[in-house]
């Protein structure tokens, strides 16, 4: 459970299920205490899957697994013998993590693909099982290598966007019939009431009068694409544009980029906020959501800056144009190179009245969010 639009779709759902018709058992890695006071009081049963953190323990239950050593084997085939180490830590850490459940089942469900969905596969029995896929897996790093082998023994394969489920027909033809479109599930009326919510750092980007921009996501450089947004601040500063960007979020690239906001000196500019359990109120006080991403599925925080009247602005990504209506809801820009993404967003922050009126348009459209636990639950 870290934070994230596969958590937030998941726990949307957990809110929204009739409790009086399921019996739901939630299998998580580990204990979070920030999230797992979110899982709603209604879950039967939480079962916490790992047992120790001794790193000799995890060496040893990595050695005896033959499923990881297959896994290991799959990787450095694929993507050669430098990733040995990479593949083999990874493995290692999922290994801690994985033993066989004993109850017997009428629905298992993956809830984000990658571990999840091979532990469904190998370690749950379960009269039908369900795989919940939240990106575009076409161009996802060893999308289509990894996750066939446990994705055809789903019943279902879940996406959360029309087009990702059109390509990932197109790239997994063998399974195409078990393929289906499920959006993702909203709470319009908590997300607003969270907004409200209080911050120790609010109060700075609320008193800010310039230009400001949001963007919310790991920290993680390959997809989130930081480095960019770096650079493009830079260039905004460069231009004399009146901003700040805030980014919240953690992430294994975090040193990395705090070095590259010291090179391009934009510190002042550019700020970190760390993990926030609750982004609402930040988008609530921003002007603009961004995201420079590499690619997605169909990211939940775009809708939820919708929902809170706030325009994104992203690269086009596979579902972006399912997601927003370019000019009118938001903001979809083609692939082009840094100083033209600048020269959009200074063109925006420029033109304040304009912006100012497509918030007001936003929470005048009315759009059914439940739809999602509708699509949902007709699988069960």
């Amino acid at each position: 459970m870290i934070l994230g639009g596969s958590t937030t779709n998941l726990l949307s759902v957990l809110h929204e299920l009739d409790y009086s018709q399921y019996d739901v058992t939630l299998a998580l890695y580990n204990k979070n205490s920030d999230f797992d006071a979110m899982i709603p009081k209604e879950i039967a049963q939480i079962i916490y899957l790992r047992k120790t953190h001794s790193k000799i323990m995890l060496a040893v239950n990595f050695c005896l697994c033959s499923s990881a050593w297959r896994n290991v084997y799959k990787v450095v085939k694929e993507r050669g013998i430098k990733n040995f180490f990479k593949a083999v830590a990874s493995e290692m850490s999922l290994t801690a993590n994985t033993r066989n459940l004993e109850e017997i089942y009428d629905v298992a469900i993956g809830c984000m693909e990658g571990w999840s969905d091979r532990f469904v596969a190998d370690h749950v029995h379960a009269n039908k099982k369900i795989m919940w896929v939240h990106t575009d897996i076409a161009k996802a790093p060893l999308g289509g290598v990894m996750q066939l082998e446990y994705l055809k023994y789903a019943d279902y394969v879940t996406c959360i966007s029309q087009d990702s489920t059109d390509s990932a027909k197109k790239l997994f033809p063998e399974i195409k019939d078990k393929i289906v479109y499920v959006p993702n599930v909203f709470s319009p009326a908590l997300i607003k009431k969270r907004s409200m919510e209080d911050d120790p750092d609010l109060q700075n980007i609320i008193s800010y009068k310039g230009f400001k921009i949001i963007s919310v996501g790991r920290i993680d450089n390959y997809t989130k694409r930081l480095d960019r947004m770096i650079q493009v601040s830079s260039i905004l500063k460069s231009e004399g544009i009146d901003f700040k960007w805030y980014y919240v979020g953690e992430g294994k690239d975090r040193s990395a980029i705090e070095n590259m906001i010291k090179e391009y000196n934009i510190a002042d500019n550019f700020i970190l906020l760390g993990l926030k359990m609750n982004p609402y109120p930040f988008i609530l006080h921003s002007d603009l959501l961004c995201m420079m991403s590499r690619y997605e599925g169909k990211p939940m925080v775009v809708t939820e800056a919708q929902i809170l009247g706030i325009p994104p602005i992203v690269t086009e990504y596979s579902a972006a144009y399912e997601q927003i209506k370019n000019g009118v809801t938001g903001f979809v820009v083609p692939d082009c190179d840094d100083f033209e993404f600048a020269k959009q967003l200074a063109e925006i922050a420029s033109n304040q009245d304009i912006l100012d009126k497509m918030k007001r348009g936003i929470l005048k459209i009315k759009t059914d969010y439940s739809e999602g636990i509708d699509y949902f639950t007709n699988l069960l």
